[in-house]
């Protein structure tokens, strides 16, 4: 049996960033008060949010399973705003633990864009974007007053009968950066 779990981490170039402001929607920061209902408050700072949707955990148990695509729709959500200038968002695998037998280049995860509520993301990958340990960009938002959303499918690549049992393990790491 073969077993897919995962962490996830949103990184900024600032995590104080989103830490003090009020960009959370819920008003409960610790901003000046005004909260992004309308899209318009905070503390004119920038954020990321990473949501999991669902457990992001796969198993191979059957010949069916090695053999295809496995997919967790709308698995991931990506909330953002940038207020202050253009950025652009990556994804990357930081962390991979695996069985001692086992290649990290056999082990294929992808991210797989859904939809997403901006009019004008430039460079937006909508192919399935396969997650190394080197960022990959996602896409590249003008920046503007609101929040924008991101949602993403989880897919396992097939992996085939060649690659050991056990356990595996992933960190998924996403930034936003700004020029």
């Amino acid at each position: 049996m073969y077993t897919y779990s995962q962490s996830m981490h949103a990184a900024d170039y600032d995590s104080s960033t989103y830490k003090g402001d009020d960009d959370d929607d819920n008003g409960n920061g610790n901003g000046n008060g005004n909260n992004d209902n309308n899209g318009n408050g905070g503390d004119n700072q920038n954020y990321l949010e990473v949501t999991a949707n669902t457990n992001l955990s796969f198993t191979c148990s059957s010949p069916q399973q090695l053999e295809n695509t496995q997919t967790l729709p709308n698995a991931i959500s990506l909330k953002f705003k940038t207020k202050s200038s253009d950025c652009s968002v990556y994804a990357k695998i930081s962390a991979f633990n695996k069985p001692s037998a086992a290649n990290f280049s056999d082990f294929k995860l992808y991210l797989d864009w859904t939809n997403d509520n901006s009019q004008n993301a430039q460079q937006k990958l909508q192919d399935p974007v396969l997650l190394t340990m080197t960022d990959q960009r996602l896409f590249v938002q003008p920046k503007k007053s609101q929040a924008f959303h991101f949602d993403y499918n989880l897919q396992l690549g097939a992996m085939g009968y060649e690659a050991p049992a056990g356990q595996y393990t992933y960190t998924i790491l996403f930034t936003m950066t700004q020029p």
